[in-house]
């Protein structure tokens, strides 16, 4: 029968041939705000599932929808960590930190990078003292590939956040900052929290 969406089944087939390989026919993919996603509640009866890549996925759904199960899902996955897991798992968590970054660009001006990212403080707390580390890596992020290496960092800056962010507010914000990479990036990454508890 048909697979909704957030709907995992198994199955088996024989067949002659060397390869096998998978086609969505769905084009769509989920938009920065969740849009075009299963519910959330599908992501959390995959959380169940006998195939631990299923509960990854599942786990990072429950992330990238903002959905307050999410923590405990990967903290659960975290308590049976695979060392080669630990990379990914580690990204997810600090996707849940009160302060989120969203929209990065990483634009080169000589021998600077220019920063851009909206910084949202979904907490009910006021944030200050903030900082946002970026790191130049080596490779694009590869997110279907949990078990995968991780991205070699070329470098890293931090910037200082002047001020405070309210309660359920954002702020965008724009910083020069000077990278020294072995190599050209070929992504970046950003994370925000309070500079003294930046890793």
């Amino acid at each position: 029968g048909p697979l909704v969406p957030g709907q995992a089944v198994k199955w088996t087939t024989e067949a002659e041939g060397t390869d096998l390989e998978f086609k969505n026919p769905i084009p769509d993919r989920i938009g920065p705000a969740g849009d075009g996603a299963a519910p959330a509640s599908r992501f959390v009866e995959l959380l169940d599932a006998n195939n631990r890549a299923v509960r990854l996925h599942a786990a990072r759904c429950l992330v990238y929808l903002g959905d307050p199960r999410a923590r405990d899902a990967v903290l659960k996955l975290r308590d049976a960590l695979r060392e080669e897991e630990s990379p990914y798992l580690g990204r997810l968590l600090d996707a849940l930190n009160d302060v989120r970054v969203c929209q990065l660009t990483v634009t080169r001006k000589g021998s600077l990078q220019q920063i851009g990212a909206c910084l949202s403080n979904s907490s009910d707390q006021t944030r200050d003292k903030l900082g946002l580390r970026v790191r130049a890596l080596a490779q694009e992020l590869v997110q279907n590939f949990p078990t995968g290496p991780s991205p070699i960092v070329l470098d890293e800056a931090t910037v200082k956040i002047p001020g405070a962010l309210a309660p359920k507010t954002g702020a965008l914000i724009s910083a020069e900052v000077t990278y020294a990479p072995t190599a050209e990036p070929a992504a970046f990454e950003a994370m925000a929290d309070r500079m003294d508890l930046l890793p």
